[in-house]
């Protein structure tokens, strides 16, 4: 479940206006409540470091869309520490092709940076030492080369293909959905397990069918409250069976 992992995974409207969920690692990592980026999303762009922002937030306003949004930056938590953020994001499509949601995964990458800020010190060593140990630089200057060219290319296939909020999705154990109208325009193995159907059974089902029917009301009451993003509710699977489960967004 996305409570368990150490990446913090997000959505917004496509206009980035409203913050439609974003995972508990986010209280972890930005030291700041879920509760306060819902209130003001816009709090996001406010910790980011002040020489980063404005990066920062163009990267987002012009690559979000069409997925090639990659970004390395600082943020300052509210006790005046600096950590490094790794931040992807993928645009989601209606049913008519247009993007109504991007979907992100932002991952805490201080002590990498940290390990990369020693490399350098260390490099900078070995270049002077470069004449009685040419064999040994050539072979580390290889490895790091073979390091670079497999990230290179993960990241080339998650830019270019539409799969990846799926991936995203499936890479957690939390069961998620995507909803338009009503209607279910993405669901992932988790969720398809947890109730009983198959991926493509779920496409287009109403969400609410989801529910006992003497519990839909009040799901309805709670999906159009905007005081509660978390809530508990009574579930039907496929064969007639009900559980409780924690429902976010």
């Amino acid at each position: 479940m996305t409570e368990h992992i150490r990446e913090v995974f997000w959505l917004t409207d496509h206009n980035k206006n409203e913050m439609l969920y974003i995972s508990p690692g986010y209280e972890e990592i930005w030291g700041r409540t879920c509760e306060s980026l819902y209130a003001s999303p816009r709090s996001w762009l406010d910790s980011i470091h002040p020489e980063d922002r404005m990066k920062v937030l163009d990267a987002a306003l012009q690559k979000q869309v069409n997925g090639l949004y990659d970004e390395e930056y600082r943020i300052v938590r509210p006790e005046g520490t600096i950590r490094w953020i790794w931040d992807r994001a993928f645009p989601i499509h209606d049913a008519s092709g247009a993007v109504y949601r991007i979907a992100g995964i932002a991952e805490d990458i201080t002590v990498r940076k940290l390990a990369e800020d020693e490399v350098l010190k260390l490099n900078e060593d070995l270049e002077q030492r470069v004449q009685r140990r040419t064999r040994d630089l050539e072979a580390v200057v290889r490895e790091l080369k073979r390091e670079i060219t497999e990230r290179q290319r993960i990241e080339q296939v998650l830019r270019e293909t539409e799969e990846g909020f799926r991936c995203l999705a499936e890479a957690t154990f939390e069961a998620i959905t995507v909803t338009e109208n009503g209607k279910v325009l993405h669901a992932n193995h988790r969720f398809a397990e947890m109730f009983g159907y198959g991926l493509e059974k779920l496409i287009g089902m109403p969400s609410i069918d989801f529910h006992p029917p003497e519990h839909r009301d009040r799901v309805m009451q709670m999906n159009l409250s905007r005081d509660q993003s978390t809530y508990t509710a009574m579930c039907l699977r496929k064969d007639g069976s009900t559980f409780f489960a924690e429902i976010r967004g």
